[in-house]
Parts: C-alpha cells; sequence; structure tokens
C-alpha cells in the first residue's frame, strides 16, 4: 500500500488554536472522520501552530477523507496536499522532526516515567530510531499541551535531529508505526526530509 502524508493549513482563528492546544479534541476530530473507534483510526496524525494558524499532518494508508471532516474545520482549512511518502536511499542523510512524548517504563515498578534530561531524552529517540542510521540531535523544544475535556496534560518534546540513514526499511517501519506514546492524540508521528534546514521549521 501506498503510504500518504496529507497536509492542511487551517486560518488562523479560533479553530485552529483550539486543535493545536487540546489534544482530545483532535483526536475526537480524526476519529469522527473516519468513522472508527476512538484509538483506531489507522492514521497518525499531528496539529502544530505556525503564525497564528495551524498546520494538519495525517499519515497513513493513502489520502485522509478531508471531505468527512467537520464543516467549521473546512470553512477554515486551505487546500489540502496529497503526497506519497518517499523512501529514503542508503547513504543518505536525512532531517527529521517529531512531536513527541519521550517516556520509559520502570523496571522496578513497572510504571511509565516521563524523561525530562536531555541526555534521558537523547537516549530514547536515539534508541527508537537508531535502526534506521546513526542519529544526531538538534533540537528539543518542550511543549506542553492540555485537554480541557479530560483534564488531562501532555508534556511532550519537539524534537528534531538528522539520521544517517543505514536500513531504509527500517526508517519506514519506524515511520508507519510511529514514536512514542500518546499516538491517538496526536504525537508520535515522525516526518523527514533530505533539506537539512527542515527541523528549523517549526
Amino acid at each position: 500500500d501506498v503510504v500518504t502524508l496529507t497536509t492542511m493549513k487551517l486560518r488562523p482563528g479560533r479553530f485552529a488554536s483550539a486543535l493545536v492546544a487540546d489534544p482530545y479534541r483532535l483526536h475526537v476530530l480524526v476519529c469522527e472522520a473516519l468513522g472508527a473507534p476512538r484509538g483506531e483510526c489507522g492514521f497518525q496524525f499531528r496539529a502544530e501552530g505556525r503564525a497564528g494558524g495551524a498546520t494538519l499532518s495525517f499519515l497513513g494508508p493513502g489520502e485522509f477523507p478531508i471531505s468527512k471532516m467537520d464543516v467549521p474545520l473546512r470553512e477554515v482549512a486551505d487546500v489540502p496536499e496529497f503526497a506519497p511518502v518517499p523512501v529514503a536511499n542508503s547513504g543518505e542523510r536525512v532531517a527529521f522532526r517529531v512531536l513527541a512524548i519521550p517516556s520509559e517504563r520502570k523496571r522496578e515498578t513497572g510504571k511509565v516515567a516521563l524523561l525530562r534530561e536531555t541526555v534521558d531524552i537523547l537516549r530514547w529517540i536515539d534508541r527508537k530510531l537508531s535502526p534506521a542510521g546513526a542519529v544526531v540531535l538538534t533540537g528539543i523544544v518542550p511543549e506542553v499541551r492540555t485537554s480541557p475535556k479530560s483534564g488531562g496534560a501532555f508534556p511532550a518534546r519537539w524534537i528534531s535531529g538528522t539520521v544517517d540513514v543505514e536500513d531504509p526499511a527500517a526508517l519506514r517501519e519506524i515511520q508507519s508505526r510511529g514514536v512514542g506514546r500518546g499516538k491517538a492524540f496526536g504525537f508520535g508521528l515522525l516526518t523527514w526530509s533530505v533539506e537539512m534546514d527542515y527541523w528549523a521549521a517549526v
């Protein structure tokens, strides 16, 4: 199956700001558009703020059905773009970005602990991506999002860096399954480009 990245820009306003700020609202909107049980939509997705507006990204098997999304969203959206996800070549350096929730399960207690220190996040992202090649971290930017409905906080991080690709299939597999926890709420979508200034676009 062709894996497709769908992107859609939303014009500045309350609606765009709410989708970026509230992971639960985004989660419900995506699941309803797909007619899927919550948590089983088959697409990865994320929302990111840009100059007062927002950009929505969806990664999955084919084009995301934008036409089935809420009318208020479609009224503030520009024409979506659809592009097949490219395949990296062995020996190629790619720049990646991911909005993730770094965490690990403690062996002693079995509980999940959030990672906050740079050295721990570096070790975590290296473990996640190193099957594809050598990883270099270039940036970590905190971004906590909160859902008023559920009362939950999502202590996420924008993580950026480069991968010197040794195993293109491994990179594709990592991208297809996402990185870390919270994927049902818009976290973990890994995107990459051969353009080295890609990570600086956040």
